[in-house]
């Protein structure tokens, strides 16, 4: 009824939904009793967001100061709430509130979202200013989440100003197109709650194992996410609970929401050859045994490289276990720029040292599948060539920033603060110190957290608007990101005997290794990270389904994630919610 209600009155240069979200700065005002909103929650959903809370109640020179606060900001969405519809006809709306709007509006981009009767518009003048005008009618939380996602698209505007104001007539009601994911509960999808509410169990179940001390879990179906719940804490402590805000370390889902992102694009743009050799795009690996390995073979893990290198064991002084001190510093120095871990950098040029050991390492004897980091360490380079640009910098700027997932970063400490970040390996190996906010896979760490194979951040959320675009064929918020025919090439396997498709896992018949659910269809995909994460795609049931967590804290040799099957689990139950058994029939 609230969705169906809430009505947009103006909307000048179709500001709403709102689109383009690159390089946008958006603020968000919320004018009430001061404190965080569900408005406030559910814009942050989309996009990032500053928000700023005040009490509508504040002196003047507090509405002044706020407003000096908002002058580098390109969009101010502010939120009218805490109001009442009492017979004094003030709404519960302040002379200061008044003054800011107008004032914000002379200025500024400027969405008032009114959360009281379309009679309190009459007290705002000047509103021919404010770019965009949403009345939610009442100040409740079902109306605040819902207007939050009408703003940004994840439901469509349909609402109809039932009387006249001052500003505008009866009647009048612009609507607007839904672009992007929204959030409901599971009863709107009619999923059974008794299959979702076991999830809790399982769940407690492996935190009180010790198979990872937190995580989130995030599902979609039909465009609508209908569960997105975090649990647990950062460590077995107890000290920091995890939160929906809370970001991961992906691992190896990295090669395919980062890497194999970027070769999607470069494909279509005629920039990368899947059938060609790797050699064609790196020739330095034309004097090495790698001279003649395929693209696609790389790609689907059966190239005959090896899985990985200890790269890190390489840089101890002989015969000890002491990092060597002209590999390392302590300090950033001229040289020594590269940072592995909290107080410890690497020689710059160790970089060029890696990349031999693998151009140079030796190839398994015979052609099968092998599951390899390495050929992901070779792409990076691949794309840095064919881009110009830095790996982290092309897909932040080609996916990342326009979809709005802006936690889904590498190096996330230069974005957000340490406590955002869930710890990983209490690292006993290498680096002697707890990992938090720097890469947990020790190669990745040795090239300053950035790589092809591992080094990718987010919270659920913001992995999902990724794999949503994949979904919808490369459209998402209004804009294609990748064709659908190459969607379906690069999550199609090119081979009947592997399980691969190209940078994805996938699904096949009998196959007895998957983590995904027997439910899963054949033509699903997705893939898994070592320090407990997973993300797997079913176009057949429309539905993505995400657990993040940090099964490595206090130690990556903690397998208990597995040996419980606790993603393929929960996988499980979600397919079981929608009434599909393991025989993957309706």
């Amino acid at each position: 009824l609230y969705r169906s209600a809430i009505t947009i009155v103006k909307n000048d240069d179709s500001l709403l939904p709102i689109k383009n979200l690159s390089n946008l700065k958006i603020a968000a005002v919320n004018i009430g009793n001061g404190k965080p909103t569900e408005f406030a929650k559910y814009l942050s959903y989309y996009a990032k967001i500053d928000n700023f809370y005040i009490n509508k109640n504040a002196r003047y020179n507090d509405f002044v100061k706020l407003r000096q606060k908002l002058l580098n900001y390109d969009l101010i969405i502010v939120g009218i709430l805490n109001t009442n519809n009492f017979n004094t006809k003030t709404y519960g709306i302040s002379e200061n509130t008044v003054w800011f709007l107008a004032r914000l509006a002379e200025q500024k981009n400027a969405i008032l979202d009114i959360f009281a009767s379309p009679y309190a518009l009459n007290k705002f003048p000047n509103l021919e200013k404010v770019k965009a005008i949403v009345v939610s009618y009442q100040d409740t939380k079902p109306a605040q989440r819902a207007s939050a996602q009408i703003i940004f698209g994840g439901f469509p505007a349909q609402g109809h100003l039932p009387v006249s104001t001052k500003f505008c007539s009866s009647g009048i009601g612009i609507t607007t197109s839904r672009i992007r994911l929204n959030y409901v509960r599971p009863a709107e999808l009619n999923l059974n709650k008794i299959y979702l509410q076991k999830i809790d169990s399982v769940i407690a179940s492996a935190i009180d194992s010790g198979a990872f001390p937190g995580c989130q879990i995030l599902a979609i179906k039909d465009t609508s996410v209908f569960f997105y719940k975090a649990y647990g804490y950062y460590t077995y402590a107890k000290r920091q609970k995890v939160t929906q805000q809370t970001i991961y370390d992906l691992a190896s889902i990295t090669k395919i929401a980062a890497t194999t992102l970027a070769l999607m694009k470069l494909y279509e743009e005629g920039k990368f050859d899947i059938k060609a050799r790797l050699s064609k795009y790196l020739p330095e690996l034309d004097t090495t045994n790698k001279a003649k390995i395929k693209i696609i073979d790389v790609l689907t893990h059966q190239a005959r490289l090896y899985p990985w290198i200890p790269f890190y064991l390489h840089t101890y002084l002989p015969n000890t276990k002491t990092l060597n001190p002209k590999i390392y510093s302590a300090k950033p120095k001229p040289g020594y720029t590269t940072q592995v871990a909290k107080n410890l950098y690497i020689l710059n040029s160790y970089r060029d040292t890696i990349f031999d050991e693998i151009y140079s390492s030796k190839l398994l004897r015979r052609k099968h599948y092998r599951y390899s980091d390495l050929g992901f360490y070779m792409f990076k380079q691949v794309i840095e060539r064919q881009t110009g640009e830095p790996f982290d910098k092309y897909v932040t700027e080609q996916f990342y920033k326009p979809l709005g997932a802006y936690t889904t970063r590498f190096n996330p400490l230069k974005y957000f603060p340490k406590s955002q970040i869930a710890p990983t390996e209490d690292d006993n190996f290498f680096r002697h110190q707890l990992v938090q906010g720097y890469v947990q896979d020790y190669g990745a760490a040795m090239l300053g957290g950035i790589s092809g194979h591992a080094g990718l951040f987010s919270d659920a959320n913001d992995l999902a608007k990724i794999f949503q675009m994949l979904l919808q064929q490369g459209y998402y918020g209004g804009k294609r990101y990748l064709e659908a025919k190459t969607i379906k090439l690069f999550t199609t396997k090119p081979f009947k005997k592997s399980h691969r498709a190209l940078g994805f896992d996938s699904k096949s018949k009998g196959e007895k290794f998957s983590f995904a659910a027997p439910q899963a269809s054949l033509q699903s995909y997705g893939h898994t990270g070592f320090t407990g994460t997973m993300v797997w795609v079913d176009p057949k049931y429309n539905f993505v389904y995400i657990f993040l967590s940090n099964r490595v804290y206090p130690s990556a040799k903690n397998f208990k994630i597995n040996h419980l099957k606790v993603r393929t689990k929960v996988h499980e139950l979600f397919y079981e919610a929608m009434g599909i058994d393991t025989n993957g029939k309706d």
